[in-house]
């Protein structure tokens, strides 16, 4: 690990301990994603506490998450809403929305969330009502084709949020053979421009590959 890294990895876990310690049901959620060999790509703890506040402050009833994993992002987002709230999670693979069932279960949240089995492009066109706080984590190259879906989805004054935009700085000039990194690099050319957002994309740690840099983007519906 080069010095960088080092130091933005320290940074990173600097951050979650103070701001977004995780409880004994975050790192058990962990645990057992480890245990059934799923990815560690969940979001960090800071970024939970970033999505889990922003829904807060817009006082969010009914979220819209487009992949769920293991779940680890969806406890941070279900935690925010209230008694009467909702969350929707769109998952292509079923071992993982097993695994996320028996995590939300056991963090007592079941009641809250609905996790849906599919092609979350498919899915999401026979979703009915508005959502205020919309949330992908999910297949990169197809992320231009979330984007109209999700500001359809999505009331007056919600917040889209996109997480994975600067791949370690790959979308900002593109390989022709990278087709993550070209998908990500459009998606950011439109949310910057699209007239019925307002946009930023903000740069953060991820400390699960030697903290490299990434990036989320919150965008305020104005349509």
């Amino acid at each position: 690990m080069n010095p960088y890294h080092k130091k933005a990895k320290e940074i990173q876990h600097y951050l979650d301990r103070l701001f977004a310690p995780e409880d004994e049901v975050l790192c058990n959620v962990k645990q057992q994603m480890a245990a059934n060999n799923l990815p560690p790509i969940s979001i960090s703890p800071h970024v939970g506490k970033l999505l889990a506040l922003l829904a807060g402050l817009i006082n969010a009833e009914r979220i819209l998450e487009i992949g769920t994993l293991g779940g680890y992002s969806t406890i941070w987002l279900a935690r925010a809403l209230p008694d009467s709230g909702s969350l929707v999670s769109l998952e292509l693979d079923p071992k993982n929305a097993e695994i996320a069932r028996n995590n939300i279960r056991m963090a007592g949240l079941d009641s809250k969330v609905s996790i849906h089995i599919g092609n979350a492009l498919d899915m999401i066109d026979t979703l009915s009502g508005s959502f205020d706080f919309i949330f992908l984590d999910a297949d990169k190259p197809h992320y231009p084709d979330y984007l109209e879906p999700m500001i359809k989805l999505c009331r007056h004054g919600g917040i889209i949020s996109v997480d994975n935009l600067i791949r370690r700085g790959k979308t900002v000039n593109p390989s022709p053979t990278d087709a993550q990194a070209k998908a990500i690099a459009e998606f950011n050319q439109r949310i910057s421009e699209h007239p019925n957002l307002e946009s930023v994309v903000i740069p953060t740690l991820v400390g699960y590959i030697g903290g490299d840099l990434d990036g989320l983007s919150i965008s305020r519906v104005k349509k």
